[in-house]
């Protein structure tokens, strides 16, 4: 049996948490062109949700270029939902960006209409979140609140502590993805995210272990309550996503063979 979410969230259509997995493919475009052409390519490989991580993009801090590109970006990915994640380099962010301009390049993005979600890090303190989350309100999108640990895994309980803070803090998506060192850790992130799921978290789940062991959590994460899985368009943004045709053939075996 499927682990649907007491509170899914619909975009454009797409409900998160509904119990069925969807696909996100990033681009990690640093220039317009490069935008362009990846935006192509990811709505060609037919995606759920397409991700612009615009830490990447050489002028996020230039709100013009940006609102341009996001112009681009919106006309190019027309009705699949388009999440926006300005991510902070302390967890994995392609550069350094002052906390006060990130939030600049926030508050342009939701101006311009074109996302459908946005990410924020938990990390980033209650102060911060509140605002990222009451100017999203502001603008009907959802937010998905994120913590990444690039060098371990946690405890099971602090995961969990992690994906309910995150629907503490007002966000509509609760994210975790972690290190793993062994296959134990990739067991750790799977207990944690079922037991979230059947636990005290309503709010949709997105949760991986990364790196080469954490695969399977990419292609069997919804059997245990994640709800969005991350795959290669042209580039990966964290390290273990694999090619969208390949996971889509996991999912599709698993659904079969299990369901």
């Amino acid at each position: 049996m499927i682990l649907s979410a007491r509170k899914p969230v619909v975009v454009k259509g797409v409900t998160i948490g509904g119990g069925n997995p969807l696909v996100c493919v990033p681009i990690v475009a640093a220039d317009e062109q490069t935008l362009l052409e990846q935006a192509r390519k990811s709505v060609s490989l037919g995606p759920d949700l397409i991700e612009w991580r615009v830490d990447f993009f050489h002028e996020a801090g230039k709100l013009a270029r940006l609102k341009k590109a996001l112009g681009i970006l919106g006309q190019t990915v027309g009705s699949i939902p388009l999440l926006f994640t300005c991510r902070a380099f302390e967890e994995g962010g392609a550069k350094e960006i002052n906390p006060r301009d990130r939030l600049d390049i926030i508050d342009a993005a939701l101006a311009s209409g074109v996302p459908s979600l946005i990410d924020f890090e938990l990390s980033s303190g209650t102060a911060a979140v509140q605002q990222v989350i009451g100017r999203a309100r502001a603008h009907n999108v959802p937010v998905i609140l994120s913590f990444h640990d690039f060098l371990k895994t946690p405890s099971k309980s602090i995961i969990k502590e992690k994906l309910h803070a995150a629907q503490q803090e007002g966000g509509d998506v609760a994210k975790v993805a972690v290190m793993p060192q062994g296959v134990e850790d990739v067991l750790t992130l799977l207990e944690a995210t079922v037991e979230a799921r059947k636990g005290p978290v309503d709010v949709p789940l997105i949760t991986m272990a990364m790196g080469k062991i954490g695969v399977i959590t990419r292609m069997a994460g919804w059997l245990f309550g994640s709800d969005v899985t991350f795959a290669v368009g042209e580039k990966a943004s964290a390290p273990g996503q694999i090619p969208v045709d390949k996971l889509r053939r996991g999912i599709e075996v698993l659904r079969e063979s299990i369901l």
